[in-house]
């Protein structure tokens, strides 16, 4: 395994540690693992806002791409390459704040557990083991089949047999909402003015005084909860009708298409409540399925 660090001016000052210190602290979590094709990039910053590691260990990297030339892993500084990398490994990344004096530390990460590190040696401890978990699950085919929270579990259990300072537990999970369906459509969505009133006085009050049909037609519903399920079985039987059919417009606000026939183009999707169909003069329309019928009008 090849450790390598990439500091920020007087970070070795403000952690108190040296490089061997760390390298020795990594080695003690890896012993036991065979780590001969492991690289291992520690990058160390004064402020960031996230902190943490990733595991490239699913295909081979290579001396090229060892730096990364933008994002997170990006440093701001030039290095050289380092002259002892192979030419293929296995990469593992890891950042940490070199900031002593926020120890100890506690924190929730992204999978719902929280944490309490001691130290920063604590802290960086447990990162690596994380991460060296996804090593030896995709490398040396280890711990098959888990993921994130089998990670940490390992991770801790790996830092306390050693002796660091790591307490970590995963946090209750608040129950799962369930999925709702589609909202039930509204009487409004449903409605087919004719139903009600004359087509001619519908069509008027629909342009005009959208306040005067509501109440007209609130008067003369009675039932609006009956009028709903009679709609929307209307509705149903007509979304099962094939493109090519030939229906009829019930209900038209501008009377252009009163009772005219028209061709049914196809289905929309549901919760849509609408069909495409095509009217004598050639023209598309989306129009709403209650305002169609399988039937001239009588």
């Amino acid at each position: 395994m090849l450790i390598y660090f990439f500091p920020r001016r007087d970070s070795w000052r403000r952690l108190g540690h040296s490089p061997e210190q760390l390298q020795r602290l990594m080695e003690r979590i890896a012993a036991g693992s065979e780590t001969a094709d492991l690289v291992v990039a520690v990058h160390l910053v004064h402020r960031s806002s996230w902190s943490g590691g990733t595991a490239y260990v699913r295909q081979w990297h290579h001396p090229a791409h060892f730096y990364a030339r933008s994002g997170k892993w990006h440093l701001r500084e030039a290095w050289e390459l380092p002259a002892d990398l192979p030419p293929r490994f296995k990469l593992i990344r890891l950042l940490l704040a070199d900031d002593r004096t926020v120890y100890p530390m506690q924190e929730v990460d992204r999978y719902g557990w929280e944490h309490r590190f001691g130290s920063f040696g604590d802290h960086l401890a447990f990162f690596f083991a994380h991460e060296l978990h996804h090593f030896r699950r995709f490398h040396l085919g280890l711990h098959p089949g888990e993921g994130e929270h089998s990670a940490n579990s390992w991770a801790v259990e790996r830092c306390r047999a050693l002796g660091f300072d790591v307490v970590s537990a995963r946090l209750p999970q608040r129950p799962r909402k369930k999925k709702q369906g589609p909202a039930r459509p509204t009487f409004w969505q449903v409605l087919n003015p004719a139903d009600f009133l004359p087509t001619a006085q519908a069509s008027l009050l629909w342009r005009s005084s959208g306040a005067l049909l509501g109440m007209m037609v609130r008067l003369r519903c009675g039932n609006q909860r009956h009028y709903i399920a009679t709609k929307l079985g209307h509705i149903e039987q007509l979304s099962r009708t094939l493109p090519g059919t030939q229906l009829w417009i019930t209900f038209d606000p501008q009377r252009r298409y009163q009772d005219a026939p028209v061709r049914l183009v196809r289905q929309l999707r549901r919760p849509s409540l609408r069909a495409v169909i095509e009217t004598r003069d050639g023209k598309i329309w989306r129009w709403p399925l209650s305002w169609l019928a399988g039937e001239p009008p009588g």
